[in-house]
Protein backbone atom coordinates (compact mmCIF):
# COMPACT_ATOMS: atom_id res chain seq x y z
CA UNK A 1 0.00 0.00 0.00
CA UNK A 2 2.89 2.36 0.76
CA UNK A 3 4.21 1.90 -2.77
CA UNK A 4 0.78 2.62 -4.24
CA UNK A 5 0.54 5.86 -2.25
CA UNK A 6 3.99 6.84 -3.48
CA UNK A 7 2.97 6.08 -7.06
CA UNK A 8 -0.14 8.24 -6.82
CA UNK A 9 1.81 11.11 -5.24
CA UNK A 10 4.51 10.92 -7.90
CA UNK A 11 2.00 11.02 -10.74
CA UNK A 12 0.08 13.93 -9.28
CA UNK A 13 3.23 15.81 -8.29
CA UNK A 14 4.85 15.56 -11.70
CA UNK A 15 1.80 16.75 -13.56
CA UNK A 16 0.68 19.41 -11.11
CA UNK A 17 3.88 21.25 -11.98
CA UNK A 18 3.04 21.19 -15.71
CA UNK A 19 1.25 24.25 -17.03
CA UNK A 20 -1.40 23.84 -19.76
CA UNK A 21 -0.12 24.25 -23.31
CA UNK A 22 -1.81 24.37 -26.67
CA UNK A 23 -1.89 21.00 -28.40
CA UNK A 24 -0.16 22.51 -31.43
CA UNK A 25 2.97 23.17 -29.36
CA UNK A 26 3.56 19.43 -28.91
CA UNK A 27 5.60 19.46 -32.10
CA UNK A 28 8.12 16.67 -31.51
CA UNK A 29 5.51 13.96 -31.07
CA UNK A 30 3.54 15.15 -34.10
CA UNK A 31 5.89 13.44 -36.57
CA UNK A 32 5.40 10.07 -34.85
CA UNK A 33 1.66 10.64 -34.48
CA UNK A 34 1.45 11.20 -38.24
CA UNK A 35 3.35 7.96 -39.01
CA UNK A 36 0.86 5.98 -36.93
CA UNK A 37 -2.17 7.80 -38.34
CA UNK A 38 -0.92 7.28 -41.90
CA UNK A 39 -0.10 3.62 -41.15
CA UNK A 40 3.39 3.91 -42.57
CA UNK A 41 6.06 2.99 -40.03
CA UNK A 42 8.40 0.52 -38.35
CA UNK A 43 8.62 0.53 -34.56
CA UNK A 44 11.08 -1.49 -32.45
CA UNK A 45 10.99 -1.28 -28.67
CA UNK A 46 11.87 -2.98 -25.40
CA UNK A 47 9.51 -3.06 -22.43
CA UNK A 48 11.73 -3.02 -19.34
CA UNK A 49 8.83 -3.15 -16.84
CA UNK A 50 7.18 -6.60 -16.82
CA UNK A 51 3.81 -7.05 -15.19
CA UNK A 52 3.69 -7.81 -11.47
CA UNK A 53 3.04 -11.37 -10.31
CA UNK A 54 -0.45 -12.16 -9.06
CA UNK A 55 0.37 -15.48 -7.39
CA UNK A 56 3.12 -18.10 -7.12
CA UNK A 57 1.58 -20.52 -9.58
CA UNK A 58 3.09 -18.61 -12.49
CA UNK A 59 6.63 -18.62 -11.03
CA UNK A 60 7.46 -22.17 -12.18
CA UNK A 61 9.81 -22.67 -15.09
CA UNK A 62 7.61 -24.66 -17.43
CA UNK A 63 9.01 -26.50 -20.43
CA UNK A 64 5.95 -28.17 -21.92
CA UNK A 65 4.38 -27.29 -25.24
CA UNK A 66 1.93 -24.47 -24.66
CA UNK A 67 -0.37 -25.01 -27.61
CA UNK A 68 -2.69 -22.05 -28.12
CA UNK A 69 -1.61 -20.09 -25.05
CA UNK A 70 -0.75 -16.63 -26.36
CA UNK A 71 1.91 -16.00 -23.69
CA UNK A 72 3.43 -19.02 -21.90
CA UNK A 73 3.56 -18.64 -18.10
CA UNK A 74 7.35 -18.92 -18.30
CA UNK A 75 7.50 -15.50 -20.00
CA UNK A 76 4.56 -13.68 -18.45
CA UNK A 77 6.53 -11.64 -15.93
CA UNK A 78 9.69 -10.85 -17.88
CA UNK A 79 10.69 -7.85 -19.91
CA UNK A 80 10.26 -8.28 -23.64
CA UNK A 81 11.05 -6.72 -26.99
CA UNK A 82 8.65 -6.07 -29.81
CA UNK A 83 8.10 -4.79 -33.31
CA UNK A 84 5.24 -3.14 -35.16
CA UNK A 85 5.27 -2.66 -38.93
CA UNK A 86 2.41 -0.95 -40.76
CA UNK A 87 1.97 -0.23 -44.43
CA UNK A 88 -1.53 0.72 -45.49
CA UNK A 89 -3.95 -1.98 -44.32
CA UNK A 90 -1.16 -4.50 -43.76
CA UNK A 91 0.28 -4.86 -40.26
CA UNK A 92 2.85 -7.09 -38.54
CA UNK A 93 3.10 -7.27 -34.73
CA UNK A 94 5.66 -9.32 -32.82
CA UNK A 95 6.22 -9.69 -29.07
CA UNK A 96 9.59 -11.31 -28.46
CA UNK A 97 10.78 -13.10 -25.31
CA UNK A 98 14.11 -14.26 -26.74
CA UNK A 99 13.51 -17.90 -27.69
CA UNK A 100 9.76 -17.42 -28.08
CA UNK A 101 7.73 -14.84 -30.00
CA UNK A 102 4.02 -14.29 -30.44
CA UNK A 103 3.39 -12.94 -33.95
CA UNK A 104 0.45 -11.62 -35.92
CA UNK A 105 0.29 -10.70 -39.59
CA UNK A 106 -2.68 -8.85 -41.04
CA UNK A 107 -3.06 -8.93 -44.83
CA UNK A 108 -6.20 -7.17 -45.98
CA UNK A 109 -9.11 -8.83 -44.19
CA UNK A 110 -7.07 -11.91 -43.20
CA UNK A 111 -5.36 -12.12 -39.81
CA UNK A 112 -2.71 -14.79 -39.17
CA UNK A 113 -1.52 -15.68 -35.66
CA UNK A 114 1.61 -17.79 -35.27
CA UNK A 115 4.66 -18.27 -33.09
CA UNK A 116 8.45 -18.26 -33.41
CA UNK A 117 10.53 -20.68 -31.35
CA UNK A 118 14.26 -21.24 -30.98
CA UNK A 119 15.41 -24.65 -29.77
CA UNK A 120 19.08 -25.69 -29.72
CA UNK A 121 19.89 -22.68 -31.87
CA UNK A 122 17.36 -23.57 -34.56
CA UNK A 123 14.60 -21.07 -35.37
CA UNK A 124 11.19 -22.33 -36.47
CA UNK A 125 7.86 -20.66 -37.27
CA UNK A 126 4.63 -22.54 -36.64
CA UNK A 127 0.94 -22.07 -35.99
CA UNK A 128 -0.10 -22.19 -32.33
CA UNK A 129 -1.21 -25.77 -33.08
CA UNK A 130 2.35 -26.60 -34.09
CA UNK A 131 1.54 -26.90 -37.80
CA UNK A 132 3.32 -25.46 -40.83
CA UNK A 133 0.09 -23.92 -42.18
CA UNK A 134 -1.63 -20.99 -40.53
CA UNK A 135 -5.36 -20.62 -41.13
CA UNK A 136 -6.51 -17.02 -41.22
CA UNK A 137 -9.12 -15.55 -38.96
CA UNK A 138 -11.36 -12.72 -40.12
CA UNK A 139 -10.41 -9.15 -39.27
CA UNK A 140 -12.99 -7.50 -36.99
CA UNK A 141 -12.95 -3.73 -37.58
CA UNK A 142 -15.79 -3.10 -35.13
CA UNK A 143 -13.62 -4.51 -32.32
CA UNK A 144 -10.84 -2.04 -33.06
CA UNK A 145 -13.34 0.81 -33.23
CA UNK A 146 -14.37 -0.03 -29.66
CA UNK A 147 -11.12 -1.18 -28.06
CA UNK A 148 -8.41 0.24 -30.28
CA UNK A 149 -5.81 -1.32 -32.53
CA UNK A 150 -3.60 -4.03 -31.07
CA UNK A 151 0.15 -3.37 -31.17
CA UNK A 152 1.06 -6.39 -29.05
CA UNK A 153 0.49 -6.33 -25.30
CA UNK A 154 -2.10 -4.12 -23.62
CA UNK A 155 0.66 -1.82 -22.27
CA UNK A 156 2.19 -1.23 -25.68
CA UNK A 157 -1.20 -0.87 -27.38
CA UNK A 158 -2.20 1.77 -24.85
CA UNK A 159 1.01 3.82 -25.00
CA UNK A 160 1.13 3.86 -28.80
CA UNK A 161 -2.62 4.48 -29.01
CA UNK A 162 -2.23 7.62 -26.89
CA UNK A 163 -0.30 9.14 -29.77
CA UNK A 164 -3.16 8.92 -32.25
CA UNK A 165 -5.13 12.08 -33.13
CA UNK A 166 -8.19 12.61 -30.96
CA UNK A 167 -10.57 11.82 -33.82
CA UNK A 168 -8.94 8.38 -34.09
CA UNK A 169 -9.36 7.45 -30.41
CA UNK A 170 -11.72 4.42 -30.11
CA UNK A 171 -15.16 4.92 -28.62
CA UNK A 172 -15.14 4.60 -24.84
CA UNK A 173 -11.36 4.95 -24.53
CA UNK A 174 -9.83 7.80 -22.50
CA UNK A 175 -8.60 10.88 -24.33
CA UNK A 176 -5.13 12.05 -23.33
CA UNK A 177 -4.48 15.77 -23.30
CA UNK A 178 -1.15 17.50 -23.73
CA UNK A 179 -0.26 19.24 -20.46
CA UNK A 180 3.36 20.37 -20.77
CA UNK A 181 6.93 19.93 -21.96
CA UNK A 182 10.44 20.61 -20.69
CA UNK A 183 14.16 19.90 -20.87
CA UNK A 184 16.26 17.53 -18.76
CA UNK A 185 19.84 17.94 -17.47
CA UNK A 186 21.10 15.16 -19.77
CA UNK A 187 20.13 17.16 -22.85
CA UNK A 188 16.94 15.26 -23.56
CA UNK A 189 13.48 16.83 -23.64
CA UNK A 190 10.00 15.52 -22.91
CA UNK A 191 6.30 16.03 -23.59
CA UNK A 192 3.61 15.11 -21.05
CA UNK A 193 0.06 13.86 -21.55
CA UNK A 194 -2.59 12.79 -19.07
CA UNK A 195 -6.04 11.26 -18.94
CA UNK A 196 -8.28 11.33 -15.90
CA UNK A 197 -11.65 9.87 -15.00
CA UNK A 198 -13.67 8.96 -11.95
CA UNK A 199 -11.66 5.72 -11.78
CA UNK A 200 -8.23 7.37 -11.57
CA UNK A 201 -5.48 9.06 -13.55
CA UNK A 202 -2.75 8.09 -15.99
CA UNK A 203 0.21 10.22 -17.01
CA UNK A 204 2.42 9.49 -20.03
CA UNK A 205 5.77 11.11 -20.76
CA UNK A 206 7.54 10.91 -24.15
CA UNK A 207 11.32 11.46 -24.07
CA UNK A 208 13.29 12.86 -27.01
CA UNK A 209 16.97 13.06 -27.86
CA UNK A 210 16.84 16.02 -30.22
CA UNK A 211 13.79 15.13 -32.28
CA UNK A 212 14.28 11.35 -31.90
CA UNK A 213 11.76 9.52 -29.70
CA UNK A 214 13.82 7.37 -27.31
CA UNK A 215 11.54 6.40 -24.43
CA UNK A 216 7.91 6.30 -23.31
CA UNK A 217 7.03 6.15 -19.61
CA UNK A 218 3.63 5.99 -17.92
CA UNK A 219 2.32 5.88 -14.38
CA UNK A 220 -1.28 5.36 -13.36
CA UNK A 221 -3.41 4.86 -10.30
CA UNK A 222 -7.00 3.82 -9.74
CA UNK A 223 -9.18 2.12 -7.17
CA UNK A 224 -10.07 -1.54 -7.50
CA UNK A 225 -13.40 -3.15 -6.65
CA UNK A 226 -12.47 -3.18 -2.97
CA UNK A 227 -11.78 0.54 -3.01
CA UNK A 228 -8.01 0.03 -2.64
CA UNK A 229 -5.61 2.36 -4.42
CA UNK A 230 -3.51 0.47 -6.99
CA UNK A 231 -0.68 1.76 -9.15
CA UNK A 232 0.98 0.66 -12.38
CA UNK A 233 4.04 1.87 -14.26
CA UNK A 234 5.41 1.03 -17.70
CA UNK A 235 8.60 2.09 -19.49
CA UNK A 236 9.29 1.43 -23.17
CA UNK A 237 12.74 1.95 -24.61
CA UNK A 238 12.36 2.92 -28.28
CA UNK A 239 15.09 1.51 -30.51
CA UNK A 240 13.55 2.54 -33.83
CA UNK A 241 10.52 4.56 -34.92
CA UNK A 242 10.78 5.40 -38.58
CA UNK A 243 8.52 6.14 -41.53
CA UNK A 244 10.00 3.31 -43.60
CA UNK A 245 7.99 0.07 -43.24
CA UNK A 246 10.10 -3.10 -43.13
CA UNK A 247 8.40 -4.87 -46.03
CA UNK A 248 10.19 -8.16 -45.25
CA UNK A 249 7.93 -8.50 -42.19
CA UNK A 250 4.72 -8.08 -44.18
CA UNK A 251 4.78 -11.57 -45.64
CA UNK A 252 4.81 -15.04 -44.09
CA UNK A 253 8.19 -16.27 -42.75
CA UNK A 254 9.99 -18.88 -44.85
CA UNK A 255 8.61 -22.38 -44.30
CA UNK A 256 5.24 -21.18 -43.03
CA UNK A 257 2.20 -21.37 -45.31
CA UNK A 258 -0.91 -19.17 -45.15
CA UNK A 259 -4.46 -20.39 -45.74
CA UNK A 260 -6.62 -17.40 -46.59
CA UNK A 261 -10.34 -17.05 -45.95
CA UNK A 262 -10.69 -15.28 -49.29
CA UNK A 263 -11.72 -17.26 -52.35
Amino acid sequence: MRRNKWMAAAVLGAFTLCLPFNMASAGKLDAYRNMLAQRNCTISYENITPAEREHNRDSSNLSATFGRMSTPPLYTHKGYKGMVVMQGEDRYVETNYGDYSKCQLKKGSDVYDFKREVKKGKETWKSFDGKATVVASEFQPEKELLYGESFGTSDVSRLLGVMLPKDRIPAGQPVYNYVGAGNLPNGQSYEDYKASSAAGLEAVRYYFDGTKLVRIASASYSRNGAGQLVGRKCILKIMDFSGTPDSSKLSMPAGLKAKSLQK
